[in-house]
């Protein structure tokens, strides 16, 4: 699996996640992000237009693909096939167990890890010109 960008046979790039079979390099699918700006989000994230792609690490848990955004979102989806199992926005304040104060913003860099039953994200990364934020947020089952 490929987090990130590729380029197009213009030679742009193209961010998104790609999944390639090692064995001979055949496309199994793709998911092309896109800017998501509407609203007040085009106001929230940091250089919406240009900050969405995926650049964190993907992480693969029991064969779904767990892949986050520098606009904020955790996309969750099936290794095999690419669909979209989950998509989740981050990039927003965030109910806490302590009551302290937490907002979500870009996740970046080692942003995606699991551990303990739990998958844990990073949200908010402020340099490079990005979304700060604060949160460190646990999922699990229910």
């Amino acid at each position: 699996m490929i987090a990130d960008s590729i380029p197009s046979p213009e030679g742009e790039a193209v961010p998104g996640v790609y999944a390639y079979r090692i064995r001979d390099g055949k496309k199994l699918w793709e998911y092309r992000a896109q800017a998501d700006c509407d609203g007040a989000r085009g106001e929230t994230i940091v250089n919406c237009e240009t900050k969405f792609g995926f650049s964190s690490t993907p992480l693969i848990v029991d064969g779904v693909l767990l892949a986050a955004t520098l606009d904020g979102k955790l996309f969750a989806f099936d290794g095999k096939t690419g669909d979209i199992k989950a998509e989740i926005d981050l990039a927003k304040p965030l109910e806490t167990k302590n009551g302290v104060e937490a907002r979500g913003g870009s996740i970046d860099a080692h942003g995606v890890s699991a551990g303990a039953g739990r998958v844990f994200i990073s949200s908010g990364y402020g340099s490079f010109s990005q979304t700060p934020g604060n949160a460190v947020i646990a999922l699990g089952p229910k």
